[in-house]
């Protein structure tokens, strides 16, 4: 394959969802991590009898939001760009590859 020649979209999607991976992942496990040491902080309180203990637990339990959100984001652009493969993928020529995403978009815009 010649470097200059443009590569399929589906390969140019599959791409850029590879390297969304490791960032989606580490989202995951920043999730995982913040509930758990949450709980098991709220637990140790309990069992200790330490309210400020046990108050202290719960911040780490609520910094799993952002890392959930920023996973959730991850995802949504992942299908997103899944999306716009059917109709570049139905496209024979540039111009209808290009009204085929200006039409993705609209109804990706206007959600």
């Amino acid at each position: 394959m010649n470097p200059a020649d443009p590569r399929p979209a589906n390969e140019v999607i599959d791409q850029i969802i590879r390297e969304n991976r490791p960032s989606e992942w580490l989202c995951y496990g920043l999730i995982v991590v913040f509930v758990v040491v949450g709980v098991v902080v709220i637990i140790w309180g309990c069992v200790k009898e330490s309210a400020p203990l046990a108050a202290v637990g719960g911040i780490p339990a609520v910094l799993f939001w952002p890392a959930l959100n920023a996973a959730r984001a991850i995802r949504k652009e992942n299908m997103l760009l899944r999306s716009l493969e059917i109709p570049l993928g139905l496209a024979t020529t540039e111009s209808e590859a290009a009204n085929a995403l200006r039409k993705a978009f609209e109804t990706i815009i206007k959600r």
